[in-house]
């Protein structure tokens, strides 16, 4: 079966770079961003994104998918994209995590541990734009790169 969603590493690093690049597909909405690795290798990332994916089909109502790994205690932003399970339905919004956020808890790697609760409506009273996708594009995308 054809996976709805997928997220991976495209473009690797350069000896001039110390980023990568990575790509995110939920249904028809597909983009490039940037992936730091200052802090985090392309391997980290993979693992984080499978073990939250793993997690959100499990027991989770939040993972995230961090486009960008710091470690705990290096004041800098955090940038990444934010699942929510609603029953068979996961919202996907990106995340940008501001260092002087200092409500979020990490880990040790970097990943949020208190994700904020999913909002759609922004402060400023715009829609946060968001994609719908299921469990099951979560699934079968973990079924097709043999992470299950």
């Amino acid at each position: 079966m054809k996976t709805t969603f997928s997220i991976s590493v495209t473009d690797f690093k350069t000896e001039e770079s110390e980023n990568a690049v990575g790509q995110i597909t939920i249904g028809d909405f597909t983009e490039e961003f940037i992936i730091s690795l200052k802090f985090a290798s392309i391997d980290d990332y993979t693992k984080q994104w499978h073990k939250a994916l793993t997690e959100i089909l499990k027991e989770k109502t939040a993972v995230v998918l961090m486009q960008c790994l710091v470690p705990k205690g290096i004041d800098s932003f955090r940038r990444a994209w934010i699942l929510y399970r609603e029953e068979k339905n996961i919202y996907v919004q990106e995340n940008l995590f501001p260092a002087d956020l200092h409500n979020i808890k990490y880990d040790e790697k970097g990943v949020p541990i208190n994700i904020p609760i999913r909002e759609i409506i922004s402060e400023d009273g715009d829609q946060i734009s968001e994609w719908e996708m299921s469990t099951k594009d979560v699934y079968y995308f973990l079924e097709d790169i043999n992470a299950i």
